[in-house]
């Protein structure tokens, strides 16, 4: 109940969710402005050759970064949120993920209140019948 009234007075959206990832994506996919020439050659160097199976997914940061877009369009953010933890600089986006895990959360607690009340309906009760009154007809 605390995550879900946690989340009333703060509420994360998709749209914002989606806002703040398009900003983070460029420190996600390259090294951002704080990146030396070393490390961005390196990451250069390390990108030339990627050996996986055919059917497995690329591990680029920038096929993660897609696929966790495609998956914050459809609304799963759990996936999205997957794909981004990922990716060698999470830490760009420490924001984003804070409040990924966030909207999750709440998104869960609120599924787990709606599933409780569903399995907890009970048919209704039979409107009560007249009892019949002796000697009265």
């Amino acid at each position: 109940m605390g995550t879900i009234l946690t989340g009333a007075r703060a509420p994360i959206t998709l749209q914002q969710l989606r806002e703040e990832l398009a900003a983070a994506a460029p420190s996600l996919t390259g090294g951002g402005p704080g990146q030396s020439w070393w490390g961005a050659f390196k990451a250069e160097l390390g990108d030339l050759i990627t050996i996986r199976r055919e059917n497995t997914p690329s591990p680029l940061p920038e096929e993660r970064l897609k696929r966790a877009t495609a998956q914050l369009e459809s609304g799963d953010v759990a996936v999205a949120l997957a794909e981004v933890l990922r990716m060698p600089a999470r830490d760009q986006a420490a924001k984003w993920i804070v409040d990924a895990r966030r909207y999750v959360a709440v998104r869960q607690a609120l599924d787990t209140i709606e599933t409780a009340a569903l399995l907890d309906q009970k048919p209704p009760a039979a409107a009560p019948q007249p009892v019949p009154q002796p000697g009265r007809r």
